[in-house]
């Protein structure tokens, strides 16, 4: 139980900290016309997040749980550099078909602003590459049961930002926001780069690369269709008055606050051992964990109804 308030506080402090950064962009610039661009720009590298990164950590949680610490460190290690590769490419085509694609995005931006969006989405783009290695690093984390560090480095990494993004956005406006929105994720998988161990040549022979690409792909093919939802909701948002999209844009983020802190005090711990416990083939366990974990996330989410 004293883990899980810990893990719920720390993860709040994550999330308070990555609303406090949107909350200071819109006091210090005010809801407008740049700050929906802003708000559009990074639609893309969330969705990329919330589709692939995410789908990514829940994939090698499991596989790399209950592996020998040496195993799990080679692992990550071609799997760090493989997706990195992997997602360098993707961004560097998405940056050369920004001015295509992004306007698209939003049709009821004037041509000003729909300028503007596409040279905030090629400084935000960027954060494509360090998104999909922080997955890496937090299912290796996650499989050798430090949650903590996780969620402590993600909130010394929005610290920072903040920080700095209280001391440039009145000289530099929503481009600071932007390249600091990228800074903090390069940050963050730097300051995770030390519990990898030590680091190793990509083998390409390991058989968790094609392991973890099977079991990828039919979650990517669900996660793409429910998951776009805040592609259409910047689509039809962009005809509305300047300022419209960004006060969603928050709106979203705290609804699904008290969900997130949920899922990474609870959700997240349980699936490691879950993981362990099927390996083992230990049934018995494996369904009391499941069903202790059902009741307790059931009285946790009643009052809210």
């Amino acid at each position: 139980m004293s883990r899980t308030l810990a893990l719920a506080m720390m993860s709040a402090l994550n999330i308070a900290s990555t609303l406090a950064f949107q909350w200071i962009v819109l006091t210090m610039i005010g809801p407008g016309s740049e700050t929906d661009a802003l708000f559009a720009a990074m639609t893309l590298p969330q969705i990329f997040a919330s589709v692939i990164s995410a789908s990514l950590a829940n994939v090698l949680t499991p596989i790399l749980a209950g592996e020998t610490d040496d195993d799990q460190r080679r692992d990550c290690w071609t799997l760090l550099i493989v997706s990195g590769a992997g997602f360098l490419v993707v961004t560097l085509a998405l940056e050369l078909t920004s001015t295509w694609w992004t306007p698209l995005t939003v049709p009821g931006f004037a041509k000003p602003h729909q300028d503007l969006t596409v040279h905030l989405a090629r400084i935000s783009l960027i954060g494509i590459v360090f998104t999909g290695m922080n997955a890496v690093q937090t299912a290796l984390a996650f499989a050798r049961h430090r949650y903590i560090r996780v969620d402590a480095i993600a909130a010394l990494a929005n610290v920072v930002a903040v920080g700095t993004l209280i001391v440039l956005i009145p000289y530099y406006g929503v481009e600071a926001a932007a390249w600091i929105g990228t800074g903090r994720l390069c940050l963050q998988t730097l300051l995770l780069l030390p519990g990898m161990g030590r680091a190793s040549l990509p083998d390409l022979r390991q058989p968790i690369v094609g392991l973890a690409w099977r079991r990828l792909k039919p979650l990517l093919v669900g996660a793409s269709y429910y998951k776009m939802d805040p592609l259409v909701d910047r689509f039809l948002l962009s005809a509305l008055p300047a300022g419209s999209l960004s006060l969603l844009y928050l709106a979203q983020q705290l609804y699904g606050a008290a969900s997130q802190v949920l899922v990474k005090a609870v959700g997240v711990p349980v699936i490691t051992q879950l993981s362990v416990l099927a390996k083992a083939d230990d049934d018995p366990n494996f369904n009391l964990l499941l069903r202790r974990t059902f009741i307790m996330m059931g009285g946790l989410v009643s009052p809210l109804y």
